[in-house]
């Protein structure tokens, strides 16, 4: 397929459709736009089929966690058998490298902290327990700190940014095996010599007690990257009809049956996440009419819920949450699955660049079966996105500090299926705020401007030549070649001298906007020019950066040929959604 229709929702992006171009330009095609599937740029961090070192091929991935770097990490099986830890960009731990115990049966929550530490929960030579870059954690049967009596379980670990592990862990306390207690830990230093209990069956929080059943200290757990806050969904002694909470901080902030403030009641709580600030999300239920009771809440006000229109998207009463994540820039990101009124089933990711604002900042990054993967930067589909694999909704934490939202789906490229793990570009440039990773944003797509299209301010090497000094711009760190260094055209004339009188215009570095080699940017980067830029944050952002969010690319050469000749015309529109 030579061509799709680039939809989008965003203010900034650029349209190549409705038509394609056949080989050799044989023929032009019009279709209908609708039907067909826009392309989403990203990157494959591992799919399903991959060799891993040693040569066993990945089987299975497990829902992504971002650590505070901004790192990636996953678990997941392999072909032989094994089972792997993947931090960053590569396999870090397989389970046979440790041969002096059995590591098997491993679990799909995992935490780690950018600096080479990470955890797991994994059977231990028959018993479930933790397992940490440095060896054994700790395993049921082992001595439970803050009880007198033994670990039954161990789960869902998470790690904060100074190493710090957090843990769910079930209780024996009468020695005939059972889970009586239920406790959360924390080890500060890594270690189980660290580990003190934080929470525990029986405890009071804002004046309730916390049950001693399965759900009294529920797997729904968020601890923020400085480890300052915690949020966790709870459930306490008394009725069933009013027992689940959630708690921030130690203090309740819903509780099942009480008001939500728009007419209905707290029914249900699944998914949390908080960031370094405090400020938190939860997802759930109310007792609401079916086709509006499924939600997201921002700080205890619910935000978005079944049956708004999101970015364009309506999310029908069918709909329900698959994930959601804040990080510490205020962003987040959610995900939502649904069916339209035709039966067919779809996924939409979300990302927003306010938290805050949830509905109104929200962006489509892409919809299973009506977007295509673009992994190679050519402009198209090289994949069929065609699910995100997660039954309901999923603890995972899928957004960091970069901007990347990692999603695993499953692909298709017309021979084989397989689920990967892929990172979004998302952006929030174009908006008219200045976000993080942003030095502006005029809300426009003049590139000549103080403020290109890449939200950076303008330089001399950014690629782009400003209106003003500037004679040229070609991003390159070449001198010698049609543009020098400082932006200005070797051996340019100078009309007011005269027509015999040549001198480098622009080459003064005097006047608005205007730079020269050796400048510095008002981040006290060298402007010397090159082929990419740099954001705020230290990352290269590419001339045509690639962005999940629907981001445009440049029209083709030879289709601004044919513009040139009045053959073709490009247009904004938004894609239709039913």
């Amino acid at each position: 397929m030579l061509g799709f229709c680039r939809a989008s929702s965003t203010r900034r992006l650029r349209v190549l459709c409705p038509w394609t171009i056949a080989s050799g330009l044989a023929g032009l095609f019009l279709f209908d736009p609708v039907a067909v599937a826009a392309v989403v740029p990203g990157r494959i961090v591992l799919q399903e089929g991959d060799a891993i070192m040693g040569g066993a091929a990945v089987t299975e991935i497990s829902p992504p966690w971002v650590n505070a770097a901004g790192e990636v990490g996953f678990t997941g099986e392999l072909d032989n058998g094994d089972h792997y830890v993947f931090v960053g960009n590569d396999v870090v731990w397989q389970g046979n490298d440790d041969a002096a115990v059995n590591l098997d049966n491993v679990d799909s929550v995992m935490g780690s902290n950018g600096r080479s530490h990470w955890v797991y929960a994994v059977n231990i030579n028959g018993n479930q327990g933790l397992y940490t870059d440095a060896g054994i954690f700790a395993v049921s049967g082992d001595s439970a700190p803050g009880f007198t009596g033994n670990f039954t379980f161990l789960s869902t670990p998470s790690m904060t940014a100074d190493g710090t592990i957090y843990w769910r862990a079930g209780i024996n306390t009468d020695d005939d095996g059972d889970t009586d207690e239920r406790g959360f830990y924390r080890a500060t230093d890594g270690t189980f010599g660290s580990a003190e209990l934080l929470l525990a069956s029986g405890d009071i929080v804002d004046g309730v007690m916390i049950n001693d059943n399965s759900a009294g200290i529920n797997a729904s757990f968020a601890i923020s990257d400085n480890g300052a806050h915690w949020i966790h969904v709870l459930n306490m002694e008394g009725s069933s009809d009013n027992d689940d909470f959630v708690m921030v901080d130690g203090l309740m902030v819903a509780r099942e049956d009480n008001p939500t403030s728009e007419g209905d009641n707290w029914a249900q709580f699944d998914l949390v996440g908080i960031n370094d600030a405090g400020n938190y999300l939860f997802t759930g239920d109310t007792n609401g009419l079916m086709n509006s009771d499924e939600f997201i809440a921002y700080n205890g006000n619910i935000a978005i819920r079944e049956g708004d229109t999101v970015d364009g998207v309506l999310l029908p009463s069918s709909a329900n949450l698959r994930f959601v994540a804040i990080n510490n820039l205020e962003q987040a990101t959610h995900a939502w699955g649904y069916f339209l009124e035709d039966g067919d089933a779809r996924e939409t990711v979300f990302f927003a660049c306010n938290a805050a604002d949830l509905a109104g900042t929200s962006q489509e990054v892409f919809t299973t079966i009506d977007d295509e993967l673009d992994v190679d930067g050519d402009g198209n589909g090289d994949y069929a996105i065609t699910n995100i694999p997660l039954g309901s909704a999923t603890d995972s934490k899928s957004l960091g500090e970069t901007p990347f939202v990692y999603v695993e789906v499953e692909l298709e490229d017309g021979n084989t299926e397989a689920n990967a793990i892929v990172e979004f570009a998302v952006t929030c440039c174009g908006n008219t705020a200045i976000d993080p990773r942003e030095e502006c944003d005029d809300g426009n797509d003049d590139d000549t401007d103080d403020c290109p299209s890449t939200c950076l301010n303008a330089r001399c090497g950014d690629g782009f030549v400003q209106t003003g000094v500037e004679e040229c711009d070609d991003g390159n760190d070449d001198d010698t070649d049609a543009c020098r260094n400082d932006c200005t055209l070797p051996d340019s004339v100078d009309e007011t001298v005269g027509e015999d009188s040549t001198s480098s215009t622009g080459g003064s570095g005097t006047g608005p906007g205007s730079a020269s080699l050796g400048d510095t940017d008002s981040l006290g980067s060298s402007t010397t020019a090159d082929d990419t830029n740099t954001d705020s944050g230290g990352g290269i952002v590419p001339l045509d950066s690639a962005c999940g969010c629907r981001a445009g690319r440049p029209v083709p050469d030879i289709l601004a040929s044919l513009m040139g000749l009045g053959v073709l015309g490009l247009g904004r529109r938004r894609r239709y959604r039913r």
